[in-house]
């Protein structure tokens, strides 16, 4: 529980549109995670999670996915 109650803060707290998923795919990547490793641990395809990394960067309007991680962190979406 209350691993969905903060989802839902950040939801709260993004730029209109950012998905919780996508935020969680950018939490990975400032890890170091490969696009890979982020569809193992979702259980979801390598071109679904680079689906997401794409809406994110277009989003917040960042040039690839290490400048997103940046401007997300800026904002406080991930930390």
């Amino acid at each position: 529980m209350r691993e969905d109650a903060s989802r839902e803060s950040l939801e709260a707290v993004a730029r209109p549109g950012v998905t919780v998923r996508e935020i969680d795919c950018l939490r990975l990547v400032a890890e170091g995670r490969t696009s890979a490793e982020i569809a193992l641990a979702y259980a979801i395809s390598e071109n679904t999670v680079n689906h997401h990394l794409a809406a994110v960067c277009r989003k917040l309007d960042a040039l690839n996915r290490t400048h997103a991680v940046t401007i997300a962190l800026r904002l406080g979406l991930i930390e």
